[in-house]
């Protein structure tokens, strides 16, 4: 979509006029870029954030505590949700169910909030990182893979992901709200929130707060808490107050290497 006509309305204004927009629900980003005399740059776009809330469809029964229910969401540029590798319903409220698309604009620029005490709460910033995904056959089928972290400088595109989580730490909260906003300058630095994430090459241990995990692989195959030579294999090892597991899923291994990242985050 381009604009019909470009106007002048008096010195250093502009109007850009549209005589065919998009119809509703849809949404078409368009970015306008600016720069000033000082060579400060900005963005201007159709819309600036994503709203929407977050469901707790398995409501928990016969428990005291969901402190721990935590649940990671990540979603690509055209607005398509996942949660641990399984896309997720979209739903409106009164509208055809469409998820606007993010900006293809530098990922520093991208700012997540969330509630944590229900839709009422007010917003904090949540961490998030962002990840690269290929696409790989397996067993005669094509499947996502992540490769790793992507570079917050380029330009958010259809191999990235975001990826962050919304808690449900009371047993009476149903619904959370997210609302996932972008900035207008780009010579923003990226979001960087205090955290106390440290890693140990000595043991190849990486802790946070919250965990304590070690990498078992090439060139440390085999842990001295657990009595097993995984010869190369690639495993971690979690252990906590009450048990100690290992995970050799790819996907699980996965999920808490996000949770040892994420969760390393300390509140401001």
């Amino acid at each position: 979509m381009l604009p019909n006509r470009l106007s002048s309305c008096h010195q250093h204004l502009y109007r850009l006029i549209f005589e065919n927009p998009i119809e509703k629900p849809y949404y078409k980003w368009l970015l306008i870029t600016v720069k000033d005399n000082r060579g400060i740059y900005v963005n201007l776009a159709t819309y600036t954030s994503i709203e929407f809330k977050v469901q707790r469809t398995d409501f928990p029964n016969g428990r005291s505590s969901s402190e721990d229910e935590i649940y990671t969401l990540e979603s690509g540029i055209g607005g398509d949700w996942y949660w641990n590798g399984e896309k997720l319903n979209v739903t409106s409220e009164g509208e055809t169910p469409i998820m606007p698309p993010f900006p293809p604009i530098p990922i520093k620029q991208f700012r997540v909030n969330v509630t944590e005490t229900g839709v009422g709460s007010s917003y904090v910033i949540s961490p998030c990182q962002y990840e690269i995904w290929d696409k790989k056959t397996w067993h005669n089928q094509t499947i996502n893979v992540p490769r790793g972290l992507a570079d917050l400088s380029t330009i958010f595109n259809a191999s990235n992901r975001l990826v962050f989580q919304v808690k449900f730490p009371q047993l009476d909260i149903s619904q959370q709200k997210v609302k996932i906003y972008w900035l207008d300058d780009l010579d923003v630095e990226p979001y960087q929130g205090p955290s106390d994430l440290s890693y140990d090459p000595n043991f190849f241990v990486a802790s946070t707060n919250k965990y304590r995990v070690e990498f078992i692989g090439v060139g440390h195959t085999q842990s001295p808490a657990y009595p097993y030579d995984y010869y190369g294999v690639v495993a971690l090892l979690a252990p906590s107050l009450l048990h100690q597991f290992w995970l050799r899923e790819y996907h699980l291994c996965r999920n808490l290497l996000r949770q040892v990242l994420l969760r390393s985050c300390l509140p401001q």
